[in-house]
This record gives structure tokens, C-alpha cells and sequence, in this order.
């Protein structure tokens, strides 16, 4: 039998947070350039989805490590752990949009995929 040391729930919290991200976005109801209740949240933009990346960061840091802390007590989370989490989320997010980026800029310019501009 293995032990619970607290790293399955602290998967789900790390997933749950890019859910929570987004709702907190969508509760805020935060447009472009300015802060309003009346207008929609638009996700195609790229200042949400950085939004999106750097509040889930936040969260899945803060979250993971808390479940983990406290599910195994002879693990003990300090700051750096929880910075150490959020940099990582950060470089890995963006890794993986710069890299979708230059595919699909890719895919277009050799016209594998009709842009909406022509």
C-alpha cells in the first residue's frame, strides 16, 4: 500500500485553479483598457489570457502547496516553494504560447490555414 503523501490533490488544486482564473476574470468582468459591469469579457485577446496565466499561476502555487502541507504534515511548504511553483507555471505557459505562435504564424504565411485579412 503506498502513502498519501497529498500529490494527487494538489494535481487537482493546480487544474482547479486555471478554472478558478477564469471565473474570478469573468466575475470581474475586466475589458480592454478599462474596468466595466456592463460589457462582456473577451478571451480572444491576449492581455486575458496572460490575465488568465498570471492569476492561475498565483492560485495553483498557493493551492497546491497548501493541500500538500496540509494532507502530509512532514512536508513543509515556505515561500520559495510557492514562488519556485508560480515561476515555473509562468515559463511553461508561455513557452507554450510563444511556440503556438510562431506554429500558427507559420501555418498561415504558407497559407496551410486562409487568414480572415485575405
Amino acid at each position: 500500500m503506498t502513502s498519501v503523501d497529498g500529490s494527487n490533490f494538489g494535481s487537482i488544486a493546480c487544474i482547479a485553479s486555471v478554472v478558478l482564473a477564469v471565473e474570478i476574470i469573468k466575475w470581474s468582468r475586466v475589458t480592454e483598457g478599462k474596468i466595466s459591469l456592463l460589457q462582456p469579457v473577451n478571451f480572444k485577446n491576449y492581455k486575458f489570457l496572460i490575465l488568465v496565466i498570471i492569476i492561475s499561476s498565483l492560485l495553483s502555487g498557493l493551492l497546491c502547496n497548501s493541500i500538500i502541507s496540509y494532507i502530509n504534515s512532514s512536508i513543509t511548504i515556505d515561500v520559495l516553494t510557492v514562488l519556485r511553483f508560480m515561476v515555473g507555471d509562468l515559463l511553461g505557459a508561455s513557452a507554450v504560447l510563444i511556440s503556438m505562435w510562431i506554429i500558427f504564424s507559420t501555418i498561415t504565411d504558407t497559407r496551410l490555414i486562409v487568414s480572415n485579412d485575405n
